[in-house]
């Protein structure tokens, strides 16, 4: 009797702790996927501000490592551009869809986020853009 007593609780204790290291497996797992998706968006939101500022041009380019950080070796980075023409329908401006793609590649995650801007005008071969300090216009 004491022995059936014995591996009974045994065999309890052995499903209780597989359970709870399940659980703790899922919740690392869940946690690495949360650490992932909020660097993600971090790193895109990044790249739109350097687009918006004008770092970058936005013009297709990618995908491309980040050289400039070893700890983000494992993503990289892509823009999409699309021309769209509001002026017949809407009589707005040429507008740019712009996509920024972040992925990590081990792992094969990807985050995309895409915004509008108004079209660069065209530059002419000769044409030096305005430079305009900061604070003062043009």
């Amino acid at each position: 009797m004491v022995l059936l007593e014995i591996v009974l609780a045994t065999a309890l204790f052995a499903m209780t702790a597989t359970a709870a290291l399940t659980g703790l497996h899922s919740c690392f797992r869940a946690l690495g996927n949360m650490q992932l998706q909020s660097s993600a968006a971090d790193l895109a939101i990044t790249k739109v501000s350097e687009i918006q500022i004008g770092l970058v041009p936005p013009e297709d380019d990618g995908p491309n490592e980040y050289e400039e950080d070893e700890t983000l070796e494992d993503w990289t980075w892509e823009i999409v551009t699309e021309e769209v023409d509001f002026t017949e329908e809407l009589e707005g401006p040429l507008m740019l869809q712009v996509q920024v793609i972040i992925t990590n590649v081990p792992s094969g995650y990807t985050y995309s986020t895409q915004f509008w801007m108004p079209e660069p005008p065209a530059v002419e071969e000769g044409d030096q853009p305005e430079e305009v300090a900061w604070g003062t216009s043009p």
